[in-house]
């Protein structure tokens, strides 16, 4: 009895961290995509990664975003300062 449950866990403990490690993966491919869409300023391909309503806190006020299109402008009208 000791000896399967030895095995059970021998191959489970092994199939928890590479499920683990499979997950964090996904994370990162997400947030790498993400960010290549704001470097390439794809708006429409950004909006894909939120989900509405949006909330972004600013220093003094905070943007609620109810319509994918008041979003996409305020992306825009951000990327247009940070170029300056």
């Amino acid at each position: 009895m000791k000896k399967t449950i030895l095995l059970l866990l021998i191959i489970h403990i092994p199939n928890h961290i590479l499920s683990n490690e499979i997950e964090k993966n996904k994370i990162l491919n997400t947030l790498v995509n993400y960010n290549y869409e704001f470097i390439e300023a794809n708006y429409d391909e950004i909006i894909d990664y939120f989900t509405f309503p949006v909330s972004i806190n600013m220093s003094e006020t905070t943007l609620n975003m109810i319509k994918e299109k008041k979003f996409k402008r305020i992306l825009q009208r951000f990327a247009r300062r940070a170029s300056q």
